[in-house]
């Protein structure tokens, strides 16, 4: 029986650690993603909804909430572009760290 150096089973521990912090840093990436885009399209909908409302409501805060409405939608699309840039980065790191892991997992199971 060929017993493994423990330095390769300590290597192989310490990739799969940075596998799973490689992958949660990519679901949070994606929820912060989701959180965006779902907040813009709520926006969206707000602007359609307010043009249904109170005519009067609407005559005396229209524009208001019209420069507040294009402010907002403004900076979220500027959250969703780093959004997304923090997700590719996020997911590069990931696929290099799986792939990581999975050579030293195989120079394990080859010394074993």
């Amino acid at each position: 029986m060929n017993r493994s150096d423990p330095r390769l089973e300590e290597l192989c521990r310490l990739s799969a650690a940075l596998r799973a912090t490689a992958l949660a840093r990519l679901a949070a990436a994606n929820a912060e993603l989701n959180r965006t885009e779902a907040e813009l399209e709520g926006l969206a909908a707000a602007r359609q909804g307010q043009a249904i409302g109170d005519i009067a409501m609407l005559a005396a805060s229209g524009s208001a909430r019209a420069l507040w409405l294009a402010a907002r939608r403004r900076a979220l699309s500027s959250e969703l572009e780093l959004a997304q840039a923090r997700r590719a980065a996020c997911a590069q790191e990931a696929r290099r760290a799986v792939g990581r892991a999975q050579a030293i997992e195989r120079l394990v199971q080859k010394g074993r």
